[in-house]
């Protein structure tokens, strides 16, 4: 029985190297519009709260921070199997450009200083298993080639974190019970379709979409046991945990299922350590960078 977790457990990680993915940690990148909720929506998936949740529409996070939760997998043989969320500030803050051109550079340094992600090397490359990124359904951000969304999504690809081989990213349309009732399947479609072009023409990959509602206890929206239930019967966050590891068994990635699957069940007991980006002021070099590349 040992042998056997011993043998699985390397099987894990040859599997997980030649996805380009780390062998031993999954690692969940939360993005997204400002005030789209990307954080509530986490916190609901996994039963915990990342940070305080403020009402307002801008983004709750102002640094970026990884969150990392060690967990035993008796079925690989593993005792410091680890899932990592990195939470960074919402794209399009209505304090000014230039603090998202601040909030790229920040982002940037988080990630090269990495010990998963900040690989240079292409043999080495790790993507993080899962981008998410949250919108709003009824954002007004989303047309237009200087749409907040469209500059959000070329700042994403120089960041080089979303796989085109093994396609890693993950929409999360928020807000959902705000669309009406009686056309609600029909302006999901419309809204599903809309993002889905806007993230094939800028990131050159086919998403998955989910939806969620994050005011759900506000709401009194209908309990089903441990989920919520949305209009149109759709149960959460259990449709998010499901496609998450719909995404992750279509790239063989062990390591991602199996943390996510632990953390997910265990519904927040695993609580995760704080690990923050040391903050410092960007370079000339980052500002003017990332000022051409979101403006």
């Amino acid at each position: 029985s040992q042998k056997k977790s011993l043998h699985r457990g390397m099987e894990m990680v040859r599997n997980s190297l030649l996805a380009h993915r780390s062998c031993n940690q999954a690692i969940i990148f939360l993005y997204g519009l400002s005030g789209a909720g990307k954080t509530s929506s986490l916190n609901h998936l996994f039963g915990f709260e990342l940070i305080n949740i403020k009402k307002k529409l801008q983004s709750d996070t102002k640094v970026v921070t990884e969150y990392v939760a060690t967990m035993e997998s008796q079925f690989w043989g593993v005792s410091n199997l680890q899932i990592g969320f990195i939470d960074v500030p919402g794209w399009g803050d209505s304090d000014s450009a230039e603090l998202n051109v601040k909030n790229m550079a920040m982002i940037e340094t988080f990630i090269s200083k990495h010990p998963h992600l900040g690989s240079t090397s292409n043999i080495y490359k790790c993507y993080p298993n899962i981008v998410t990124i949250a919108i709003n359904a009824n954002d007004k951000r989303l047309k237009g080639e200087n749409a907040q969304v469209v500059h959000m999504f070329r700042a994403l690809t120089k960041l080089n974190i979303v796989d085109k081989k093994r396609p890693n990213v993950m929409i999360i349309l928020t807000n959902i019970d705000s669309i009406g009732k009686k056309t609600f399947s029909e302006r999901l479609n419309e809204i599903k379709t809309a993002v889905k072009d806007l993230v094939m023409c800028y990131l050159h990959v086919e998403p998955v979409i989910v939806y969620v509602e994050n005011d759900y206890e506000e709401l009194d929206l209908e309990k089903d046991g441990d989920w919520t239930v949305l209009k149109d019967g759709t149960l959460q966050p259990e449709n998010v945990f499901v496609d998450m590891m719909g995404m992750l068994s279509r790239h063989q990635d062990e390591v991602g299922q199996e943390a996510v699957r632990i953390y997910f069940t265990s519904r927040g007991n695993n609580k995760p350590v704080k690990r923050q980006c040391e903050s410092s002021e960007p370079t000339k070099h980052q500002m003017k960078k990332w000022s051409m590349i979101t403006t």
